[in-house]
């Protein structure tokens, strides 16, 4: 829940919103910004429904391209000898979007939280696929590097989705504008024709009675399909599970998944971590129900004394990613293997994604063509009835 406090700290009055779960924390939070024998005299806490709403409805989400400039900024001081909290306290003062972010993050971790908490407790400022590995965070051992990883990540990302942006901003706002003009067409011009049609006793073709039907009703069209979009945002999760079965959208998530669990992998072992161990704590971060079911396989079996690529074939793994362990495996060099199906998977990821980016030009600017041809026919067809029925 949501609270709003206000008070006067080295006289002058402060007011904030603070996500807590009771007034208990919202006042250790206080407590830790009283420094050098300063008091802070409080006014005011207390709940807050309007901030509440806004934390769902108006809440401000970060984009691949916000996460991977901290990151990158992030791994730049880890690199130079500085402290994660003197980190984020100069990326606070840099410009940049997730600044107030990353204050919020020095305070609470001055208040002796851990850094993927943070995350956790800043959750719904993050696309919710994006926020997995960000629950690693300060477990893999080697922060500046797993910042750099990220970093590489969510950029490569970012710049895919932004060149199928550009590829979609015309088609898209092209279509918008048919779109438009058939709304337009349908709500004014089909009632005058079908009046004149009913005025000279004529027989109102099908198809054009059907458009009409369309006109007379888009009000409640609209307000069904708000409503449904409405369900759909709440029970985003069913939702994201009917996504899934999309053979492209399952395909994209799992190699993103799995470019993920292989490079944390690779990295836990780097930092002298046991596999079974490693692949445990990799899997604790994922909420996908299917990726945790093939982990959870994956440990059993090499705690029941299977090998890796064993495990693999028993947790009904890739075909390539098997036979790839099983190299790598018996070369001795494990680590070199998850680093390597990392790099294999995520490339599959962005094959789609550059897929994605061929396929939907085309598909938007036929569908537009299609409307086009509806519009056409709307204009058109009435008048061509008309003088055909007079003469």
């Amino acid at each position: 829940m949501m609270f709003k406090y206000v008070y006067i700290f080295n006289n002058q009055k402060t007011l904030g919103y603070i996500d807590a779960k009771n007034k208990a924390e919202v006042f250790d939070f206080l407590s830790s910004k009283q420094t050098n024998g300063n008091n802070i005299d409080l006014v005011c806490v207390k709940r807050s429904y309007i901030a509440f709403i806004n934390k769902f409805l108006f809440r401000k989400m970060f984009k691949y391209k916000d996460m991977y400039i901290m990151f990158g900024f992030l791994h730049k001081f880890l690199s130079k000898g500085l402290s994660l909290d003197k980190s984020l306290k100069c990326i606070s003062e840099c410009k940049i979007k997730m600044s107030s972010f990353c204050l919020d993050v020095y305070e609470i971790i001055k208040n002796g939280k851990s850094f993927s908490h943070c995350f956790k407790s800043k959750s719904e400022h993050f696309p919710r696929n994006a926020l997995y590995p960000l629950l690693l965070i300060d477990k893999v051992g080697d922060l500046d590097l797993y910042c750099q990883n990220l970093s590489d990540y969510y950029k490569n990302i970012s710049e895919k989705k932004e060149k199928i942006n550009k590829a979609m901003r015309y088609p898209l706002g092209l279509l918008s504008f048919f779109v438009f003009i058939f709304v337009f067409l349908v709500k004014f011009f089909i009632p005058s024709i079908v009046d004149i049609f009913n005025d000279m006793s004529l027989e109102i073709p099908m198809f054009l009675n059907c458009i009409h039907c369309i006109g007379n009703n888009l009000g409640s069209i609209g307000l069904v399909l708000l409503v449904i979009m409405t369900l759909l945002y709440y029970f985003n999760y069913k939702l994201d599970y009917i996504i899934d079965r999309l053979p492209i959208v399952g395909a994209y998530r799992r190699y993103r998944d799995f470019s993920f669990f292989y490079k944390s992998i690779s990295l836990f072992i780097n930092n002298g971590v046991h596999l079974t161990d490693a692949i445990k704590n990799t899997g604790n971060v994922f909420s996908n129900k299917k990726m945790v079911e093939k982990i959870n396989s994956i440990t059993s079996s090499l705690l029941s004394g299977y090998s890796l690529h064993k495990s693999f074939e028993r947790a009904d793994l890739d075909y390539m990613d098997v036979i790839m362990i099983d190299l790598y495996e018996k070369s001795g060099d494990i680590k070199l293997g998850f680093e390597f199906l990392a790099k294999a998977n995520e490339d599959n990821m962005i094959e789609i994604i550059d897929l994605i980016k061929d396929y939907a030009q085309p598909l938007v600017l036929i569908f537009t063509g299609v409307l086009l041809g509806l519009i056409a026919y709307v204009v058109l067809s009435p008048i061509q009835y008309i003088i055909s029925d007079l003469k």
